[in-house]
């Protein structure tokens, strides 16, 4: 699991690359991908995604429109992508408000070191319908060393 940093460091390279030879970042060989930093089982999925998005960009257009069971389904039939992939999509990308993406490892950390810290355990089911937001406050709880 990357740190946030990483990740936007990683993937300006890609967009940066990709911009240097006029293309898009999933359209990169997968060499390209590697040498920014991607791995080689991430730099397979990302061109395999791509390819499907570029033979059917149609079906990837209604993805913000689908029921959250729907896309997950959906999104876990690309190989390399999960449940982890479906939550950060819909969170960040589809503006789901309830979103809890359990299996996060930073996630998990928050809810630890609140157990730990404050001896309480938080359950998220109490945040339904709005668990983005609880999501979201965890992430950042961790980024400023609040827990």
């Amino acid at each position: 699991m990357l740190s946030r940093a990483a990740a936007s460091t990683i993937f300006q390279r890609a967009a940066n690359l990709a911009d240097t030879l006029g293309t898009k970042p999933w359209l990169l060989s997968k060499q390209n991908l590697i040498s920014c930093g991607i791995s080689s089982r991430k730099a397979e999925t990302i061109i395999f995604f791509g390819t499907q998005y570029e033979q059917n960009m149609y079906d990837f257009e209604m993805w913000p429109s689908l029921e959250y069971e729907h896309l997950e389904k959906i999104i876990c039939s690309f190989p390399g992508l999960g449940e982890w992939s479906t939550a950060i999509l819909c969170l960040f990308h589809f503006g789901h408000e309830d979103i809890f993406p359990s299996t996060d490892g930073t996630i998990k950390r928050a809810l630890r070191a609140i157990c730990d810290k404050y001896q309480f355990q938080l359950n998220p089911l109490l945040a339904k319908p709005y668990r983005s937001y609880l999501s979201l406050y965890l992430w950042q709880a961790i980024d400023l060393n609040l827990v």
